[in-house]
Protein backbone atom coordinates (compact mmCIF):
# COMPACT_ATOMS: atom_id res chain seq x y z
CA UNK A 1 0.00 0.00 0.00
CA UNK A 2 1.41 3.51 -0.54
CA UNK A 3 -0.22 6.64 0.18
CA UNK A 4 -0.89 10.09 -2.19
CA UNK A 5 -2.12 13.07 -0.60
CA UNK A 6 -4.33 16.14 -1.52
CA UNK A 7 -3.29 19.77 -0.08
CA UNK A 8 -4.73 22.57 -2.65
CA UNK A 9 -7.43 24.35 -0.42
CA UNK A 10 -5.60 26.56 1.58
CA UNK A 11 -9.73 27.93 2.85
CA UNK A 12 -10.58 24.59 4.09
CA UNK A 13 -7.34 24.20 5.58
CA UNK A 14 -6.68 27.60 7.43
CA UNK A 15 -10.05 26.83 8.89
CA UNK A 16 -8.95 23.67 10.23
CA UNK A 17 -6.16 24.43 11.90
CA UNK A 18 -8.08 27.83 13.77
CA UNK A 19 -9.83 25.36 15.20
CA UNK A 20 -6.87 23.80 16.44
CA UNK A 21 -5.50 27.18 17.76
CA UNK A 22 -2.90 27.61 15.24
CA UNK A 23 -2.43 30.20 12.87
CA UNK A 24 -1.09 29.11 9.31
CA UNK A 25 -0.41 32.25 6.74
CA UNK A 26 -0.99 31.59 3.14
CA UNK A 27 2.61 32.54 2.16
CA UNK A 28 3.44 29.44 3.68
CA UNK A 29 0.70 27.51 1.56
CA UNK A 30 1.79 25.62 -1.52
CA UNK A 31 -0.80 24.09 -3.17
CA UNK A 32 -0.27 20.62 -4.21
CA UNK A 33 -2.67 17.97 -6.37
CA UNK A 34 -0.31 14.93 -5.41
CA UNK A 35 2.19 14.67 -2.18
CA UNK A 36 4.36 11.95 -1.66
CA UNK A 37 7.20 11.00 0.78
CA UNK A 38 9.51 12.21 1.12
CA UNK A 39 7.94 15.81 0.52
CA UNK A 40 7.25 17.77 3.58
CA UNK A 41 4.06 18.45 5.44
CA UNK A 42 2.82 21.06 8.01
CA UNK A 43 2.70 18.96 10.85
CA UNK A 44 0.30 20.59 14.16
CA UNK A 45 1.74 19.08 17.47
CA UNK A 46 2.24 20.70 21.38
CA UNK A 47 5.14 20.80 23.51
CA UNK A 48 4.79 22.11 26.99
CA UNK A 49 0.81 22.76 26.81
CA UNK A 50 0.91 24.91 23.20
CA UNK A 51 -0.10 23.83 20.36
CA UNK A 52 2.27 24.53 17.05
CA UNK A 53 3.08 23.79 13.70
CA UNK A 54 5.82 23.36 11.76
CA UNK A 55 7.20 21.76 8.61
CA UNK A 56 7.93 18.39 8.39
CA UNK A 57 9.74 15.60 6.50
CA UNK A 58 7.77 12.68 5.44
CA UNK A 59 9.02 9.48 6.64
CA UNK A 60 11.43 8.85 9.93
CA UNK A 61 13.95 6.73 10.29
CA UNK A 62 14.08 5.98 13.98
CA UNK A 63 16.63 7.32 16.28
CA UNK A 64 16.51 4.16 18.22
CA UNK A 65 18.03 2.29 15.15
CA UNK A 66 21.80 3.29 16.11
CA UNK A 67 23.03 0.23 13.37
CA UNK A 68 20.89 1.96 11.39
CA UNK A 69 19.19 -0.93 10.24
CA UNK A 70 15.97 0.31 8.63
CA UNK A 71 17.52 2.00 5.54
CA UNK A 72 13.77 3.22 4.27
CA UNK A 73 11.75 6.18 5.83
CA UNK A 74 8.59 5.05 7.51
CA UNK A 75 6.22 6.69 5.85
CA UNK A 76 2.72 4.72 7.99
CA UNK A 77 2.10 2.98 11.07
CA UNK A 78 -0.22 0.71 11.34
CA UNK A 79 -2.78 1.37 14.13
CA UNK A 80 -3.10 -2.50 14.94
CA UNK A 81 0.37 -3.25 15.51
CA UNK A 82 1.43 0.08 16.76
CA UNK A 83 2.30 -1.09 20.55
CA UNK A 84 3.98 -3.74 19.36
CA UNK A 85 6.48 -1.95 17.15
CA UNK A 86 9.93 -0.76 19.00
CA UNK A 87 9.70 2.13 15.98
CA UNK A 88 6.23 3.67 17.32
CA UNK A 89 5.40 2.30 20.46
CA UNK A 90 7.26 5.23 22.94
CA UNK A 91 5.85 7.80 20.18
CA UNK A 92 2.23 6.75 20.57
CA UNK A 93 2.57 8.05 23.95
CA UNK A 94 4.62 10.87 23.84
CA UNK A 95 4.63 12.08 20.37
CA UNK A 96 1.48 12.75 18.02
CA UNK A 97 0.84 15.20 15.66
CA UNK A 98 -2.07 15.84 13.71
CA UNK A 99 -1.54 16.36 9.28
CA UNK A 100 -4.63 18.52 7.46
CA UNK A 101 -5.16 17.82 3.61
CA UNK A 102 -8.09 18.30 1.08
CA UNK A 103 -7.83 14.24 0.14
CA UNK A 104 -5.78 11.33 -0.60
CA UNK A 105 -5.50 8.44 -2.65
CA UNK A 106 -4.80 4.47 -1.67
CA UNK A 107 -2.94 2.82 -4.06
CA UNK A 108 -2.58 -0.86 -3.85
CA UNK A 109 -0.96 -3.94 -5.97
CA UNK A 110 -2.83 -6.95 -6.61
CA UNK A 111 -1.59 -9.43 -9.65
CA UNK A 112 0.88 -6.67 -11.15
CA UNK A 113 -1.54 -4.26 -11.02
CA UNK A 114 -2.10 -1.31 -9.46
CA UNK A 115 -5.42 0.06 -7.91
CA UNK A 116 -5.89 3.61 -6.59
CA UNK A 117 -9.39 4.70 -4.52
CA UNK A 118 -9.60 8.49 -3.98
CA UNK A 119 -11.44 10.00 -1.22
CA UNK A 120 -12.23 14.07 -0.35
CA UNK A 121 -15.47 15.33 1.57
CA UNK A 122 -18.22 16.05 -0.58
CA UNK A 123 -17.85 19.80 0.23
CA UNK A 124 -14.02 19.52 0.63
CA UNK A 125 -14.00 19.93 4.26
CA UNK A 126 -10.05 19.43 5.24
CA UNK A 127 -9.29 15.83 6.90
CA UNK A 128 -7.48 15.77 10.05
CA UNK A 129 -5.35 13.07 10.04
CA UNK A 130 -2.98 10.93 12.93
CA UNK A 131 0.70 11.10 12.77
CA UNK A 132 3.87 10.47 14.74
CA UNK A 133 6.17 12.71 14.75
CA UNK A 134 10.07 12.87 16.15
CA UNK A 135 12.99 14.99 16.00
CA UNK A 136 16.41 13.55 13.69
CA UNK A 137 19.95 14.45 14.76
CA UNK A 138 20.09 17.11 12.82
CA UNK A 139 16.55 18.54 14.67
CA UNK A 140 14.32 18.31 11.56
CA UNK A 141 10.84 17.09 12.26
CA UNK A 142 9.86 13.71 10.88
CA UNK A 143 6.50 12.51 10.34
CA UNK A 144 5.00 8.92 9.95
CA UNK A 145 0.94 8.75 9.30
CA UNK A 146 -1.63 6.37 10.90
CA UNK A 147 -3.29 4.37 9.10
CA UNK A 148 -6.33 1.85 9.94
CA UNK A 149 -8.66 -1.08 7.93
CA UNK A 150 -12.12 0.15 7.22
CA UNK A 151 -15.26 -1.32 6.02
CA UNK A 152 -16.65 0.84 3.73
CA UNK A 153 -20.37 0.04 3.17
CA UNK A 154 -20.96 2.16 -0.04
CA UNK A 155 -18.18 0.40 -1.93
CA UNK A 156 -18.64 -2.73 -0.08
CA UNK A 157 -15.23 -3.31 0.42
CA UNK A 158 -13.00 -3.52 3.40
CA UNK A 159 -9.65 -0.85 2.68
CA UNK A 160 -6.64 0.48 4.72
CA UNK A 161 -7.58 4.48 5.31
CA UNK A 162 -5.15 7.15 7.60
CA UNK A 163 -7.00 7.48 10.78
CA UNK A 164 -9.38 10.25 10.87
CA UNK A 165 -8.95 11.99 14.41
CA UNK A 166 -12.21 14.11 15.36
CA UNK A 167 -12.33 17.54 15.61
CA UNK A 168 -13.10 17.63 19.50
CA UNK A 169 -10.76 15.15 20.16
CA UNK A 170 -7.65 16.92 18.69
CA UNK A 171 -6.35 18.91 21.80
CA UNK A 172 -6.53 15.49 23.88
CA UNK A 173 -5.15 13.99 21.03
CA UNK A 174 -2.03 16.31 20.55
CA UNK A 175 -1.51 16.18 24.89
CA UNK A 176 -0.67 12.74 24.27
CA UNK A 177 -3.39 12.28 26.98
CA UNK A 178 -3.63 7.96 27.92
CA UNK A 179 -6.11 6.11 25.92
CA UNK A 180 -7.34 2.84 26.61
CA UNK A 181 -8.22 2.68 22.53
CA UNK A 182 -7.33 4.84 19.81
CA UNK A 183 -10.95 4.31 18.28
CA UNK A 184 -12.18 6.44 20.84
CA UNK A 185 -10.44 9.44 19.43
CA UNK A 186 -11.47 8.56 15.54
CA UNK A 187 -13.62 10.11 13.81
CA UNK A 188 -16.40 8.11 11.83
CA UNK A 189 -15.90 7.22 8.28
CA UNK A 190 -19.25 8.86 7.02
CA UNK A 191 -19.24 7.71 3.52
CA UNK A 192 -22.18 9.45 2.76
CA UNK A 193 -19.71 12.58 3.32
CA UNK A 194 -17.17 11.72 1.01
CA UNK A 195 -16.28 11.58 -2.60
CA UNK A 196 -14.84 7.98 -3.68
CA UNK A 197 -13.02 8.10 -7.21
CA UNK A 198 -11.51 4.60 -8.50
CA UNK A 199 -8.58 4.08 -10.85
Amino acid sequence: MSLELRIDDYASIQSALELLGVGFPEAYFTSRSIVQPPEPLWAVYSTFGKVKIAPAEWGMLPNWDKKQRITRPLTIARTETIHERVSFKSLIRRYRAIIAVNGFTIRTTKHGMTHGTTLQHRNNEAFLLGALYQFNVDGNMQVALLTKSQRLTNIKKTIRLPLFIEQKQCRTWLKCVKINTIDSLMQDCDTHQLRFLQQ
